[in-house]
């Protein structure tokens, strides 16, 4: 019976002890992380993935952005006139060199260069030193004589070299220098004058010198006799004796204008460069002989803005197949893949390129085609093997025969319909004028004496003609009409007409108040519409890439708020948690202390009884 007992009161006693240390010990820290990451993985991570995701997309779409403005910018290069209108020359011979402008016409030049233009030029005899006393006999001066201009240069006993020609640049610098050279031997110093420009109007002279610093310098004009190698005189056809001057001895260069011909045309400048033949086009002669000269336009930078085109334009579409690809062997996509926004760039572009414009050319008409993948390439294909060949030979070809059609297919065209007038009535005959304010023509008055009474129509239509072009309105001309009675005014380019006309203007020459407007009719190229959508797409706010990009920014701010939200759910959850636990703890450990009374009692009595 006694041991019934102790066996009972000792499972209670275990049973009891279930309730403290052992089970107190799992309400812990590392138990409510554990339940913490179970919740934040179901409820955390998804949000963090998708948070992850969009970020790669904005990421992306800056890249995207980035490669799309560097095809917008090599849109906007062939949609340039400048590219168009380049000239470079080709020449053949040396005896000249031409250049031109962009946009000058295209043209042929042949030029036979007859002499080259030259300045006077003389040189003084050799002196020691070039700040030494020359050593005239008198004070006094000499002129220096060109264009029919006199310039005096002053001298005293004291001059030297570099006196003399410091006056003579600070006197005559519009038209002569005058410098020093050391040209070596014992008396190395000499003075170097010459004439400014070439020309033969540059020719100099000296005369009324009163120093005798003329005969010093070798430049006076004394007859000498002429020798010959032996040292004999040199004789005239007359029988007279040769002579020339020291003046003419020293001249090293003697003024001349240039003489060529051009395209068989002979012409003579004052200039070696030449402007003034064909506007745009400047001429440099640099020595006798001929040459010749193409003005051809410069394709090479349409060649490079075209491949850089196609190397942008390829660059994009290969990122656009790999961002929005999908591969159903991986599962795996592109951070695109399913994107409207970004579909519909390409699909904007490939709508255009493939398009025909009004004369139903297609860029496929200029060497350019599309691969399989989407990429642009320079081809043509051979007709014998039906093969597609890489080269840009078409295009080249189209440019150098038809460099026009080109770009308008690339840029479009722009066509002006200049503004026209015709007077609605004839000048009348006789005495007539225009006071200020009878006539304004775009805000120009327009003033006429008064004419003679004998006048005819003919006579006064012409006087009103000249003028109307006597009174510098920019860009109109007026000429007569058929009979020669009747005023006719035209535009050079898009300038409106705009006419005011009183009663006198109105009733004695036919003229009416009105407006005559040009008109101007603009077609887009290739070019020209690929850089307006792609620069909308890519840089307007409202473009798709922008658009789809504040989609992106409020998605992740919608997503970052969602995190944030659950996150400071679940951590109110579990620090509410950890503060139960605590709670509990003290309780059971409580517990364990009445229990371990309890048993303390029971081993008591136990042990008593035995």
């Amino acid at each position: 019976m006694a041991d019934s007992t102790v066996s009972s009161t000792t499972s209670a006693s275990k049973g009891i002890m279930g309730l403290g240390k052992g089970n107190s010990t799992q309400l812990n820290d590392e138990l409510i992380s554990k339940l913490k990451a179970a919740d934040e993985s179901a409820q955390i991570n998804p949000i963090t993935k998708n948070i992850d995701k969009n970020k790669e997309r904005q990421e992306d779409l800056k890249a995207l952005k980035t490669l799309a403005n560097n095809v917008q910018s090599a849109f906007s290069a062939l949609d340039n006139e400048t590219l168009y209108v380049k000239r470079k020359v080709n020449s053949t011979g040396t005896s000249a060199s031409v250049s031109a402008v962009s946009g000058v016409s295209l043209q042929d030049l042949d030029l036979d260069v007859k002499q080259l233009a030259q300045r006077d030029s003389y040189q003084s005899a050799k002196f020691k030193d070039q700040l030494g006393i020359i050593g005239v006999d008198n004070s006094g001066s000499f002129k220096i004589n060109i264009r029919g201009v006199s310039y005096q240069i002053d001298v005293n006993q004291s001059s030297s070299l570099q006196d003399i020609a410091d006056q003579i640049n600070e006197r005559a610098s519009g038209d002569l220098q005058a410098r020093i050279v050391n040209v070596g031997g014992n008396n190395p110093y000499q003075m170097i004058i010459q004439s400014k420009n070439t020309g033969k109007e540059q020719q100099i002279t000296f005369s009324d010198d009163t120093s005798g610093v003329l005969k010093k310098l070798g430049l006076d004009s004394d007859p000498i006799a002429v020798l010959d190698d032996k040292g004999q005189p040199v004789y005239n056809d007359d029988g007279t004796a040769k002579t020339t001057s020291n003046f003419e001895k020293n001249r090293i260069t003697q003024a001349q204008d240039a003489e060529f011909t051009y395209n068989g045309l002979s012409v003579t400048r004052s200039s070696n460069t030449i402007e003034d033949l064909r506007s745009g086009v400047t001429i440099n002669l640099k020595e006798t002989g001929k040459s010749s000269f193409q003005i051809v336009q410069d394709t090479e930078d349409i060649v490079k803005a075209v491949e850089d085109m196609v190397q942008q334009y390829n660059t994009l579409v290969k990122n656009l197949n790999i961002s929005t690809s999908y591969d159903d062997k991986t599962k795996q996509s592109g951070n695109f893949q399913g994107v409207s926004e970004i579909t519909a760039l390409r699909s904007n572009l490939n709508r255009i390129f493939t398009q025909q414009n009004e004369k139903g050319l297609s860029l496929s008409d200029f060497g350019l085609s599309f691969s399989e993948s989407g990429e642009l390439e320079f081809s043509w294909v051979d007709t014998s093997t039906n093969l597609t060949k890489k080269d840009n030979a078409k295009f080249l070809s189209k440019l150098a025969n038809d460099p026009d059609g080109l770009k308008a297919f690339f840029m479009g065209t722009t066509d002006i319909k200049s503004a026209s007038y015709y007077a609605p009535s004839s000048v009348k005959s006789g005495a007539l004028k225009l006071e200020a304010g009878d006539l304004t023509i775009n805000g120009i008055s327009i003033k006429l004496d008064e004419t003679q009474s004998t006048n005819s129509a003919k006579d006064n239509a012409l006087a009103l003609a000249n003028a109307i072009n006597n009174a510098g309105i920019a860009g109109i001309y007026a000429s007569l009409n058929n009979d020669q009675t009747g005023i006719i005014l035209k535009s050079l380019d898009d300038t409106d007409i705009e006419i005011k006309a009183k009663d006198n203007a109105t009733n004695n020459f036919g003229l009416s108040t009105s407006t005559t407007n040009s008109v101007t009719t603009r077609t887009s190229g290739l070019f020209t519409q690929l850089n307006t959508t792609l620069k909308a797409i890519t840089q307007d706010k409202t473009g798709i890439l922008d658009v789809y990009g504040t989609k992106l920014s409020d998605e992740q701010k919608a997503l970052d708020t969602e995190k944030e939200k659950i996150q400071k759910s679940l951590d109110t959850k579990y620090s509410t948690m950890r503060e139960r636990f605590v709670l509990y703890s003290q309780q059971i450990t409580e517990l364990e202390n009445q229990f371990a009374s309890l048993k303390s009692m029971i081993d008591f009595e136990l042990n008593g009884n035995k």
